[in-house]
């Protein structure tokens, strides 16, 4: 069994940081105190006005973990932050971290372990806490949020992720960590989707992914989270289909970018290649149905029924309805 202190799995935490002094100092610091301390922390500053890399240098010049700052001179975005920071880190294993979290003190120990125990393993996520902008606990959890359920952490457990994956995107970067051996698959990032739904989307392609059910890190949410009504007007539900057509249409672009990726790697095996393409068209369906609802209604049907939706789409057969509805 391994311990806390095994280094048999060297670890790089890497953060991309902007304009996060308010809340860095808390999220190092909880890094820093890991009780299986990383191998070494890259810090990637995106062209901050405040002073996040101040703190940030200040904290990692007084611990003795080795850690680097880097701060770019102009911004690149965080996709394109996160990416620099994944090409220089140096540990076997290489785990994502925001800026604005705070990191229970077993999560490196666990994760180390879940690699160690599983040399075949390609990432690892876990569930988390919820807090506000001041650290007070919200309810429910970021599994509860993001729609993962228990069957679904049984489907990873037996090396379906991609089946997971490909209905809708469960893995938050702040809570992921993977092997370096897929460095080279998953930058650089598309143009297109997250980066960390794209890693997860990458690694369950050509490898076992352990969802850990432990909350392992407390997700800090701040600063006006909002979701949008339902449109009723007619214009505004004009507005939502072409706004629903682009969302289909950057889905489809992204999915598209990962077959490409896979067949340039020669990752991907014809079962998984098949169900990525299959995803695909469905998005291309959807983002090119007519506007006359009389028209969705028979191939949407037959969508439906083949098992697309209830495969495909997060909320599988009452998207194929709402399709029907509002196109």
């Amino acid at each position: 069994m391994n311990g806390p202190g095994d280094r048999s799995l060297r670890v790089s935490v890497v953060m991309a940081t902007c304009n996060g002094s308010r809340f860095v100092a808390a999220q190092l610091q909880s890094i820093l105190a890991q009780t299986r301390p990383p191998d070494e922390v890259l810090v990637f500053d995106d062209a901050s006005t405040d002073d996040t890399a101040a703190v940030v240098t200040s904290l990692l010049d007084a611990s003795p973990v080795p850690g680097r700052v880097v701060i770019n001179e102009s911004r690149v975005g965080i996709s394109a932050n996160f990416e620099q920071a994944i090409r220089g880190a140096s540990g076997d294993v290489i785990a994502l971290a925001d800026q604005d979290d705070v990191w229970h003190p077993a999560k490196l120990a666990t994760i180390v372990s879940a690699f160690t125990r599983r040399p075949d393993l390609g990432a690892t996520f876990t569930d988390a806490t919820l807090i506000d902008g001041e650290g007070r606990p919200l309810q429910g959890g970021l599994w509860w949020q993001v729609g993962m359920t228990a069957a679904d952490v049984q489907r990873f457990a037996q090396g379906r992720g991609l089946e997971v994956l490909l209905r809708q995107n469960v893995v938050t970067g702040a809570t992921m960590a993977f092997h370096a051996r897929l460095r080279d698959l998953v930058v650089p990032f598309p143009d297109t989707g997250f980066h960390d739904a794209w890693i997860g989307l990458l690694a369950a392609a050509v490898s076992p992914v352990e969802a850990i059910a432990e909350p392992l890190i407390a997700y800090r949410l701040h600063g006006g989270n909002a979701a949008g009504l339902p449109a009723r007007r007619l214009l505004a539900r004009i507005a939502a289909r072409r706004r629903r057509g682009r969302v289909h249409e950057s889905a489809a672009a992204f999915y598209e970018a990962a077959l490409i990726r896979l067949d340039e790697h020669g990752a991907l095996n014809a079962p998984g290649r098949s169900a990525l393409a299959a995803k695909n068209d469905l998005l291309r369906f959807r983002q090119g149905l007519s506007r006359n609802p009389l028209r969705r209604l028979v191939p949407v049907t037959a969508r439906a029924m083949h098992g697309d939706y209830r495969r495909f789409s997060r909320e599988g057969p009452r998207s194929a309805v709402y399709d029907v509805l509002y196109g």
